[in-house]
């Protein structure tokens, strides 16, 4: 009657990331699906692969509605929301905005959305730039749109976060974040650096951390914003790239319990001991970088880019029970590497981690 029973003991776990839709309506230059847009897999989560993983939401905290797409390109993103809720987990999700409305936004209200955050990658004209296909004055409005929703209603959610990609040529335009956000209900923004590098031709847009003069820099603007921003009434956070080789001291780190913990600078800020992914297919690896929806591998060699894709899958919930591959030999011994500073091939050049 034992048998199997490691299997079905699944240790709390902080997060899960889903993606349900690989589909989204923009083109950022940065995103490994423009990149990789001619072996791209775009499709939708169905309903029976997301209602495998019932089970092991009773052992999760937090479900994140969110991978290498945008999650309001599929039509059953609140029955998914839904039957997380209803598990006991909290639900949060991030959007490039286009496809709210306000219907939508009172719905994310009236649904008691957990957290909702905002992709931005600029305070301008610069953002719609970058991210082809996006309006920072429809991001806005759409953040108005929930905030007057709440106010109406007296709701105390979504949370309002804004996640904020600081490319390295935009960074003159990082002063103006804090006057842009003011007043807009925003709980909290989360600055971050491009991670995912698929191409040669992003490298300029990356900050190295083995550069501690320019590091140094980067980190004294980026405290002069939070500082800024704390004077409007705006809590701003940060996570720059660690390096790889030695642990990096002083950084932000996320302290809002509403919003997805980042774990002690010695560890991945994925947090692969206590979270994981779940691809569009159902592939389960240990976070969203090292499992893309493409049909083949890229064609880019390992030495052309700084960190080149390298996929770790673990198996898929199409045939198996998440319990069982989170306990997999494979997955633990990932785990356990990680843990004890052997850090796997495919994680030793991230800027996630740090030792």
């Amino acid at each position: 009657m034992y048998r199997g029973w490691p299997f079905s003991c699944l240790p709390r776990l902080e997060w899960l990331q889903i993606e349900i839709s690989s589909d989204c309506t923009a083109n950022c230059f940065y995103c490994p699906r423009t990149v990789y847009k001619d072996r791209w897999l775009t499709q939708h989560m169905e309903e029976s692969l997301f209602r495998r993983l019932l089970p092991a939401f009773k052992k999760i905290r937090f479900v994140h509605l969110q991978g290498w797409g945008d999650p309001f390109t599929h039509p059953q993103f609140f029955d998914f929301a839904r039957l997380a809720k209803h598990a006991g987990c909290q639900v949060g999700t991030t959007t490039n905005g286009m496809l709210l409305n306000e219907r939508i936004c009172e719905q994310l209200v009236e649904e008691r959305i957990d957290t909702v955050g905002f992709s931005l990658a600029g305070t301008g004209a610069e953002n719609d730039h970058y991210r082809q296909g996006t309006r920072l004055e429809k991001v806005l409005s759409v953040i108005e749109d929930i905030h007057r929703a709440k106010q109406r209603t007296g709701a105390d959610r979504p949370h309002l976060h804004i996640a904020y990609l600081l490319l390295k040529s935009g960074i003159a335009y990082l002063d103006r974040l804090p006057d842009l956000l003011r007043n807009r209900g925003i709980a909290q923004v989360v600055i971050s650096t491009l991670d995912a590098v698929g191409s040669p031709l992003l490298a300029n847009e990356t900050f190295s951390p083995e550069d501690r003069l320019e590091m140094d820099e980067v980190r004294q603007h980026l405290e002069e914003v939070v500082d800024a921003g704390r004077k409007v009434g705006l809590t701003i956070y940060y996570r720059l790239p660690a390096n790889p080789k030695k642990q990096e001291g002083d950084r932000q780190y996320i302290e809002d319990e509403s919003f997805i913990p980042i774990p002690e600078p010695q560890m991945c800020s994925e947090n692969v001991q206590c979270a994981a992914f779940i691809g569009v297919t159902g592939n389960v690896s240990p976070c969203v970088f090292v499992n893309l929806p493409i049909t083949a591998p890229p064609p880019d060699p390992a030495d052309s880019i700084a960190h080149p894709y390298r996929p770790v899958v673990f198996g898929t919930i199409a045939n198996a029970r998440f319990e069982k591959i989170w306990h997999s030999q494979p997955y633990a011994s990932f785990r356990k590497a990680h843990h004890s500073g052997a850090i796997p091939a495919a994680c030793e050049l991230c800027t996630k981690f740090s030792r």
